[in-house]
């Protein structure tokens, strides 16, 4: 499987949403997020990150 929308079929991505939402639910996943107010976005957006930390721009 690659990345990005061209790589999978609608209908093979519609195929494994169940299971992709079961996993969601069971907390399979995990995400480094950080939420930064969006005023601050031309700051952060060039600051370094650690690695694997997701920002979030919130209102």
């Amino acid at each position: 499987m690659g990345s990005g929308q061209g790589s999978l079929t609608a209908a093979g991505i519609v195929a494994e949403l169940p299971s992709l939402l079961d996993e969601l639910a069971a907390g399979t996943f995990t995400t480094a997020a950080k939420a930064v107010p969006l005023a601050d976005v031309e700051s952060t957006w060039t600051a370094p990150s650690d690695p694997g930390e997701r920002i979030v721009f919130t209102p």
